[in-house]
């Protein structure tokens, strides 16, 4: 937790340490989708898988600050950074949750949004992009089944803890769009829309419960 790095983002200062991702240029685009999500669908409560330093669940809660936000990690370190962020920004209304993903809500929440930023790049993903991501915590970023077990958990874990009509929000591999796509479908989620980044590749989902 000793490297701090400050970050502009949304307007706002944050403090990064280590033991959290790097906020990326999309993330800046994503909240500005999420945030109009949220007005247009009358949303009220929401939950940020995987927070990291909370920039995505605070920048949410600041420009909305009708909502409830839940922001959930299962690092320590990470939640400490969220909180140290949303007291900076006076954002102290945000719940922050110890939990590998749902496993520790035991269906007491619901939610109109979840917005999930999992691990999703297999070893070898993670091996040939490894000079652009070795300084970010290799826990949040490989997970197994060629990538996709957190997304496949997520995407049915989600669906019990979604509000009817409420959405779910994904970030992807860039080659996991098609299969994940099918998986939401046969998990039973509607109206499924794809988004793509700044490079034009298809990496976010959204869809409906």
């Amino acid at each position: 937790m000793s490297k701090i790095i400050f970050v502009d983002f949304y307007n706002f200062k944050f403090k990064i340490y280590k033991s959290t991702l790097y906020p990326r240029k999309e993330t800046e685009y994503l909240v500005s989708i999420l945030s109009e999500l949220i007005n247009v669908n009358f949303i009220l409560k929401i939950i940020d898988m995987g927070t990291g330093s909370g920039i995505i669940a605070i920048s949410l809660f600041v420009v909305n600050n009708f909502i409830k936000v839940f922001a959930l990690d299962n690092s320590y370190n990470s939640l400490f950074s969220s909180k140290i962020n949303s007291l900076v920004l006076k954002s102290n209304n945000i719940v922050h949750i110890y939990s590998r993903w749902f496993y520790s809500l035991m269906n007491v929440f619901s939610f109109d949004l979840i917005i999930c930023n999992p691990p999703y790049l297999s070893k070898d993903d993670y091996l040939f992009f490894y000079n652009d991501i070795k300084y970010d915590p290799i826990c949040s970023l490989v997970s197994s089944k060629e990538g996709f077990n957190d997304l496949f958990i997520l995407s049915i874990m989600s669906y019990s803890y979604l509000k009817i009509n409420g959405l779910f929000f994904l970030e992807h591999g860039y080659l996991q769009s098609k299969k994940l796509r099918l998986f939401l479908y046969l998990s039973g989620y509607s109206n499924i829309q794809s988004l793509k980044d700044f490079s034009d590749l298809f990496r976010f989902i959204f869809c409906e419960k």
